[in-house]
């Protein structure tokens, strides 16, 4: 018994064709603008064309993955639509098969797609977007900016009582500029280390301390002492923690992120913000099982329409969306909604309207 019957591959046809040709239409489309936006500053940088060339290929997976869902609900659109357009659907219907037993099909193939989203997603997405940056960062903004090379105002939390302020991170060289370690008993200050300096010493993994001073404050009188250098191996953070504070959640993979929300919870720091991130990468690429699941029973009862009406109907829904995540991830960073629930918001409305429409189908 064949798993699939001629109806199922001729639709299953059809959705492939029309979503791999949205796959690489949206691909050039923003391989285009993006080139067009920088073209003045890959020419005055005198960027080698191999260079630019990987750079994009490293963009690629990123534009694949944040585009898919639109891909895949124009695919939906188009596919049961043209069925509907050329009396097909009539004939089907007509033929004893209903409309859920026709949209089975897209609906596993919308799974394997989800799948497929989430493994590029966090397995190819992340180490291409790290080279991306260095790629930008060492080729265009050479010397341009100081952000590139230091993060500033840095702060970081221990839940022993120690308080780290740093003015100034090099991360080309690794080196911290004016740090301040405050050790608190309660809300007391009871120590505090300033120094000018402190570099990373990877092969014993400690931070060397210049130039600075130890204060002792006790009974309401302070001792200071000087140093030159001081070798401190019991601080709480090493350089990947500061570097992964100033670095995009699109660089890192689920396990990454969630090693980090558990090092900045240990310190006292608040995560909401990485919360959401790391909850959005599980619900975002869910989204083209609900593009389908919504898009393929809108199609099947509405009445006959062109491309037009497809593609602007697509790009309603799909902003409708986009709205719905930004929405759910604003809340989510300033703590109204639940970072869980900030992050499945948009899928959770667009699901139950899904339903809706599935349930007032005439099968």
């Amino acid at each position: 018994m064949k798993l699939l019957s001629i109806l199922d591959r001729y639709l299953v046809r059809k959705f492939l064709g029309v979503l791999l040709f949205a796959v690489v239409a949206m691909v050039s489309i923003f391989v285009a603008v993006n080139y067009v936006e920088n073209a003045d500053r890959f020419i005055d940088r005198r960027v080698p064309n191999e260079v630019i060339v990987e750079y994009y290929l490293n963009f690629v997976p990123h534009i694949v993955t944040l585009t898919l869902p639109v891909d895949i609900l124009l695919a939906s659109l188009f596919s049961v639509g043209s069925l509907a357009r050329f009396n097909e659907l009539t004939a089907i219907k007509a033929s004893g098969i209903s409309i859920y037993r026709l949209i089975l099909p897209l609906l596993l193939l919308a799974v394997l797609v989800t799948a497929g989203n989430f493994w590029i997603s966090e397995n190819v997405v992340p180490s291409a977007n790290r080279r991306k940056s260095e790629l930008w960062q060492t080729h265009v903004e050479r010397g341009t900016t100081a952000r590139r090379i230091s993060g500033t105002d840095i702060t970081l939390y221990d839940p022993s009582g120690v308080k780290v302020v740093i003015d100034r991170f090099d991360r080309r060289r690794v080196v911290i500029n004016n740090i301040s370690i405050q050790h608190y008993y309660g809300t007391s200050l009871i120590s505090r280390v300033d120094a000018l300096e402190a570099s990373w010493d990877s092969s014993r993994s400690l931070w060397a301390l210049k130039n600075g001073a130890v204060r002792t404050f006790e009974g309401g009188r302070e001792r200071v002492e000087l140093f030159t250098r001081v070798e401190r191996d019991d601080l709480f953070f090493a350089p990947d923690d500061i570097l992964k504070r100033e670095q995009n959640p699109d660089e890192m993979d689920y396990v990454e992120l969630n090693q980090f929300i558990e090092k900045l919870k240990r310190s006292g720091s608040r995560t909401e913000r990485w919360e959401v991130d790391y909850h959005l990468k599980f619900a975002y690429p869910v989204t083209c099982f609900c593009m389908v699941l919504f898009g393929a029973p809108l199609a099947a009862v509405r009445k006959k329409s062109g491309a037009g009406v497809n593609i602007f109907l697509t790009l309603v829904v799909c902003f409708a969306y986009w709205i719905a995540i930004q929405v759910g991830r604003y809340m989510g960073y300033n703590q109204t909604l639940d970072p869980i629930l900030a992050s499945w918001i948009g899928n959770m409305i667009f699901s139950t309207l899904s339903l809706l429409i599935l349930l007032r189908v005439r099968s």
